[in-house]
């Protein structure tokens, strides 16, 4: 290999590390802080296939390679590769409400993450305190150096205030519904920035039109999308509104006109340019002096 190849060689991996390095440290502390559900898209490794995941941060740190890594339960998504499981690598399962296997426990690095959007819903118990997955060894990971943040069992668990309301239609689904029963849209005012959040969840994560979804309240106070064919499940209280509405109504009205008053500015330039400018002209006639 040539001297000349081999520059461009180590360019072209440092343009690709480069690419997937997007998501920064504040992004994870924020959600590890705040016990709140990230959507990451993982671009693989040994140990980890590429695609979408929903996580829980549990842990923030340098792994012993010296890779920063994030320890987090996976709830849905990409599993670990066959081969991986096939090595003795350390994941662990659990089973779903429908009794379906779930991955568990996934370590995560930083570098790999190429993108990760906030969900705004919490993994926190209805008491407020915060989910604890089994074999959590608080503020110690033995597959990492150092510990930057982590979750901590031993914060005060916040009451959620609850009222009484609709409840949702009696369904053989109505399981699934009960994070909605006790849920009241009044109590949290929604703004552009959740709606920018979710519309770009639809969009990006789950790759289809906002018009599917409805935005919907829980009982935490959280906002989620619930597909539009769905809403009947709901209590009239739950229901914040329609993706596509919220998001003309909250975010295209309240970003600054840029483009408009870009065009109104020019167009009177021009005019006054145009009535202070004297054109000058030669007087000309026809008929012989």
């Amino acid at each position: 290999m040539t001297a000349e190849n081999k520059i461009l060689f180590e360019n072209i991996k440092n343009f690709r590390h480069l690419i997937t390095e997007a998501v920064g440290d504040d992004v994870i502390v924020k959600a590890i802080n705040n016990h709140e559900y990230i959507y990451i898209y993982y671009t693989g490794d040994e140990a980890n296939q590429k695609g979408y995941r929903t996580i829980r941060p549990y842990v923030l740190g340098t792994s012993t390679a010296g890779n920063k890594v994030i320890r987090a339960w996976q709830e849905r998504g990409k599993s670990a590769s066959y081969a991986a499981a096939q090595r003795g690598a350390e994941h662990d399962y659990w089973n779903d409400e429908d009794g379906k296997i779930k991955p568990g426990w996934r370590m995560f690095r930083l570098d790999k993450i190429a993108s990760a959007y906030p969900t705004g819903k919490k993994f926190n118990n209805s008491d407020g305190s915060v989910m604890i997955p089994p074999k959590y060894k608080e503020g110690s990971d033995a597959n990492m150096t150092n510990i930057d943040v982590y979750v901590s069992s031993k914060q005060e668990p916040q009451a959620v205030p609850r009222t009484a309301t609709t409840t949702a239609p009696a369904r053989p689904e109505a399981g699934r519904w009960k994070r909605f029963a006790n849920a009241n849209k009044e109590r949290r005012k929604i703004n552009a920035d959740d709606i920018k959040n979710l519309y770009d969840i639809a969009k990006r994560v789950y790759k289809k039109s906002a018009g599917k979804y409805i935005v919907a309240i829980n009982d935490k106070n959280e906002y989620e999308l619930v597909d539009a064919n769905q809403k009947n499940y709901l209590p009239a209280n739950a229901v914040v509104g329609s993706l596509p509405n919220l998001y003309d109504t909250l975010v295209k009205q309240s970003a600054p006109g840029q483009t408009d008053t870009f065009f109104k500015d020019t167009l009177n330039k021009t005019s006054t340019e145009l009535n202070n400018t004297q054109i000058p002209f030669e007087k000309k006639t026809f008929f012989k002096q």
